[in-house]
């Protein structure tokens, strides 16, 4: 079971409009990383984070939650995708706006590790992330990673890679639907619902998220016709966090 981010997906205002999302049961950041556990967060590129977890990022630092960020993937490394800046002006463009997006959050300080995989390779290269992470995880740590059926080639393999690495080192896993609410529709028979449960934001915290996702504006500069990027910003806004425990 794999989809396509190139899917036509449901209008933002489709899924904010929709009742089903009360019927899922909330879970509090307290719950979901215990005292005395860390929070590892396998994104697959720098600012996924922020889109799929911000709000839930930036409670466990008001809680004293200590906090590992993995990016998969190196942005600016990638070199397939047709694009008007260099490599070089990529790095300078990308690399401090994750940061600036971390301050946002307030976790700037957390620990922030990077492989240097190149985007869009991961599928070929799950070995590799496998035996980075397998270093980093340990059977205390709650592992986040984004949906193995998200819709992304990227994204799918950094689900699949963390639940190898988990189920290996006896670490839980919980996953994170991030394009899936680009190309899913609501009730989508696909998504497990019965995993899902909501992660409310209070006022201040969705105030901390909208900051966050300012700051990944130029990632979704121009080289997608269909603006799916800044649509799944759009989408990324919500009272509530979505993970599949």
């Amino acid at each position: 079971m794999s989809y396509n981010v190139a899917d036509v997906g449901h209008a933002e205002r489709a899924w904010r409009d929709w009742p089903g999302f009360d019927s899922l049961a909330v879970i509090a950041p307290e719950i979901l990383v215990p005292e005395g556990y860390r929070a590892v967060i396998v994104a697959p590129r720098a600012d996924d984070e922020t889109l799929g977890l911000g709000g839930l990022l930036s409670r466990l630092i008001m809680i004293g939650r200590p906090i590992l960020l993995v990016a998969a993937t190196d942005r600016a490394a990638a070199t397939r995708a047709p694009s008007r800046w260099t490599p070089q002006q990529k790095a300078s463009e990308w690399m401090p706006q994750p940061l600036r997006a971390l301050r946002c959050l307030s976790a700037a300080r957390s620990t922030v590790l990077r492989t240097g995989l190149q985007e869009g390779e991961l599928a070929g290269l799950e070995d590799d992330l496998e035996w980075r992470l397998r270093g980093l995880i340990l059977p205390s740590d709650i592992v986040f990673a984004s949906w193995r059926y998200d819709g992304h080639s990227d994204h799918e393999a950094v689900g699949r890679v963390a639940s190898r690495a988990c189920s290996a080192l006896f670490a839980p896993l919980i996953e994170v639907p991030v394009w899936t609410w680009h190309w899913s529709f609501p009730g989508d028979r696909r998504i497990p619902w019965h995993r899902a449960r909501r992660v409310f934001l209070d006022r201040v915290l969705q105030a901390r998220k909208r900051q966050a996702l300012a700051e990944t504006r130029s990632r979704f500069r121009s080289d997608d016709p269909r603006a799916r990027g800044a649509a799944l910003v759009a989408r990324s806004v919500h009272p509530d966090e979505i993970v599949f425990v």
